[in-house]
């Protein structure tokens, strides 16, 4: 019986292939929750999926507030007083995220009090190709 050599072993023998692979096509697989920015609105409220809680990574510039638990969502639960009572149950939004775990004044400093909340041109584009 003679013995069958895959083409590319015939090729090439005694090179090792490698395959790469460009899963930049991947991030459409992610979870409902799953917490992406792209996928979150400036401001509290609106149609966008809610996303699961996360916590505060250890590598945050303010030691106080690493490890801390944060929600994505409001809680329904809000007093009648609160500044954000009438959004009871939405989503926080990136802007009251970030300002919760200290990173909007923080960033905004170190850029010259611009502000950093916006939609970058080549994300769109990106996202259309």
């Amino acid at each position: 019986m003679k013995k069958v050599i895959p083409l590319f072993e015939y090729l090439y023998p005694g090179v090792v292939a490698k395959f790469i692979f460009d899963q930049s096509s991947a991030c459409g697989m992610f979870a409902d929750d799953v917490l992406n920015a792209k996928n979150m609105n400036v401001g509290p409220g609106g149609k966008k999926l809610k996303m699961h809680s996360t916590t505060i990574p250890d590598d945050n510039p303010f030691p106080h507030l690493r490890g801390l638990h944060q929600d994505m969502v409001f809680p329904e639960d809000l007093p009648p007083n609160h500044i954000h009572y009438a959004n009871c149950g939405q989503l926080k939004g990136m802007k009251i995220v970030l300002e919760e775990c200290g990173l909007l004044a923080h960033v905004a400093a170190q850029n010259g009090s611009k502000s950093v909340i916006c939609e970058w041109a080549n994300c769109k584009m990106s996202q259309r190709a």
